[in-house]
């Protein structure tokens, strides 16, 4: 796999620490600098997004958080973004829920 050299600031949004490990482990593979923030509920993401003089390039986002989940969590996480892309980590095969995330 080619390995990207632009520098990325990442926030992972992940509650559990495993996963968390294993996500931030794949992105120092793939990625020659990126700065990995993490966050483990929706409240502590608000802040860092909202605490930063420059937006985040991307937000990984797991569907299940202590304070917040489901759809809700993606419109919150969204708005809160503005433009910044949010990607969803998941273990559901809902195909259904899947579809209306993304509109």
């Amino acid at each position: 796999m080619k390995r990207e050299n632009r520098e990325f600031d990442i926030l992972v949004i992940e509650d559990n620490p495993g996963d968390f490990v294993l996500v931030e482990d794949l992105l120092y593979d793939c990625i020659n600098t990126p700065h990995v923030y993490s966050a483990t509920t929706f409240e502590s993401a608000s802040v860092l997004i909202r605490g930063r003089s420059k937006p985040f390039d991307i937000v990984l986002l797991d569907l299940t958080l202590p304070d917040h989940q489901g759809e809700d969590l993606i419109n919150d996480v969204v708005n809160v973004c503005d433009q910044v892309p949010v990607i969803v980590l998941t273990g559901y095969t809902d195909f259904d829920f899947g579809v209306r995330s993304l509109s």
